[in-house]
């Protein structure tokens, strides 16, 4: 009898287990449970011509499909999981765009529908085991071609993936999930990398960006319009990819137009250094970051990429300023809060070393130049503007860093009146000499330097060719100046 017994519970185990197994193939997501469907539902409704939606759910199939008579009506018709229907049940529409939402639909668009919950799960990442809930077959675009949206859920976080009719993976809305809710890409590393390579994917890895800005949950950016090279457009990527946002922002009148450039002309890596170095420059070391762009303006020398740092205080929004680094990370300025910009000397050697160094570095080593003008707290200069040959762009430097500046009047120059920058290096060497030197000829030793000009004087010498090193000292009422050479040789002496 025992025999007899455990042969029964056996069988009826096997029995249990093969009807579960049955009643998992019957969902509506198995892809001939959801075929069979879908051509009785056509049968019931008189093979109309177009669908409006197909929803489907583990036990539950449902199309909402054109009235047999009349063709502007929509009626929702319902497959349950015994294999009863219901409908038609009249769905409320607009009829004035029916048509533009309207698709013909066939049995055979459904065998994806397995591979479709497969791939929507690997897509959506959720950290614990997921499934998927609902799908919908729908006219998203506007433009007749319906997408799939389905619905993944692992209890703790939600996605829903989108794909084309035939089961291609088009776009996701991640905003459910803990990896959206958590990335920050103001901290650069893997997130940054990832959505940059997302934007080059979807809009060209070509130089069709004019700006992109960071943000922590997203990148804003004007671009290349793909579908109409001719404009810029404003887009905005995520996790969810990138999706047409607002409007693109517009050059400054008057200001030269900026470059464009490729996701791949900016090193990304180099953003969490350089937002370290706008605190440390603003003097905020734990201050909140309000702004971060890249863009490829053009100063009147050609278009160059630079990184733009907004920084405030924590605990005071007025307090802000921003930094500006250029495509290797090297600081090129900084804008302070009123009145905490720092004292700054261009007469200490370290001063007047950085300041050739970027001169040269933001215009080249041998950047043409028609003066350098050093004062106690900033460079002048004038750089020969590449646009407008002679004529000479105005720039200075100080605590601030490189600043587009004005000249001083549009005074006509020859192409002889400028000179080249590396030559001025040894002299800027030796700076400190230069200065005691001056003070000592002029007998000026309790003195100070007012001002150091390095040019070839042509309005005052029209026939000078050398470029001479002008020092101008004071003590009280008691003025001079001395004349060099690059070479260091005295020239001229103009005693108090």
């Amino acid at each position: 009898m025992q025999l007899r017994a455990d042969r029964f519970w056996l069988f009826l185990g096997i029995i249990v287990l093969a009807s579960r197994i049955a009643f998992a193939d019957a969902t509506f997501f198995n892809e001939s449970r959801a075929a069979d469907a879908v051509v009785k539902i056509l049968d019931r409704a008189g093979h109309p011509t177009k669908v409006l939606s197909v929803e489907i759910r583990l036990r539950e199939f449902t199309v909402e499909l054109q009235a047999a008579d009349n063709p502007r009506h929509i009626d929702a018709y319902t497959i349950h999981g015994a294999g009863g229907m219901s409908g038609p049940q009249p769905v409320a529409i607009d009829p004035a765009d029916l048509d533009t939402k309207l698709f013909a639909l066939k049995p055979a668009d459904l065998a994806i529908v397995p591979k479709l919950v497969a791939a929507a799960i690997k897509e959506a990442k959720l950290e614990d085991a997921a499934s998927v809930e609902h799908i919908e077959l729908r006219q998203r675009s506007g433009r007749g071609t319906p997408q799939w949206g389905v619905d993944v859920s692992s209890g703790r976080e939600r996605a829903t993936i989108y794909a084309n009719l035939s089961g291609e993976i088009t776009r996701a809305d991640l905003s459910g999930t803990h990896r959206a809710q958590a990335v920050d890409y103001q901290k650069g590393g893997p997130a940054l990398d990832e959505i940059v390579a997302t934007i080059g994917d979807t809009l060209g890895n070509d130089a069709v960006l004019k700006e992109v800005s960071v943000s922590q949950r997203f990148l804003f950016v004007d671009a290349v319009d793909p579908d109409h090279p001719e404009r810029i457009a404003a887009f905005r990527a995520n996790l969810n990819g990138v999706q047409r946002w607002g409007e693109a922002s517009h050059d400054r009148p008057g200001a030269l137009p900026p470059g464009r450039f490729a996701v791949g002309d900016v090193d990304w890596r180099l953003l969490p250094k350089l937002i370290d170095a706008a605190r440390e420059r603003l003097n905020l070391p734990a201050g909140k970051i309000n702004r971060i762009t890249v863009a490829k303006p053009d100063h009147g020398l050609g278009p160059a990429i630079e990184w733009e740092i907004g920084v405030e205080a924590i605990d005071d929004g007025s307090v802000s300023g921003w930094a500006t680094f250029d495509a290797g990370g090297n600081w090129l300025h900084t804008s302070f809060p009123p009145g905490r910009e720092p004292a700054y000397d261009m007469f200490d050697p370290a001063n007047a070393a950085a300041a050739v160094d970027t001169i040269a570095r933001r215009f080249g080593e041998h950047v043409s130049l028609l003066e350098l003008r050093f004062r106690d707290g900033e460079l002048q200069l004038e750089v020969a503007d590449r646009h407008r040959p002679p004529a000479a762009l105005g720039f200075s430097y100080g605590a601030s860093g490189l600043t587009r500046g004005l000249v001083a009047d549009d005074r006509k120059v020859a192409a002889d009146w400028f000179f080249d920058l590396a030559p001025v290096r040894p002299m800027v060497e030796h700076w400190r000499q230069l200065q005691q030197d001056t003070l000592t000829r002029l007998g000026l030793t309790d003195g100070k330097i007012e001002t150091i000009t390095i040019s070839k004087q042509k309005r005052l010498l029209p026939q000078n060719d050398l470029v001479l090193v002008v020092v101008h000292a004071s003590s009280g009422e008691r003025r001079g100046g001395v004349v060099y050479g690059l070479d260091g040789k005295v020239l001229d002496i103009d005693k108090p």
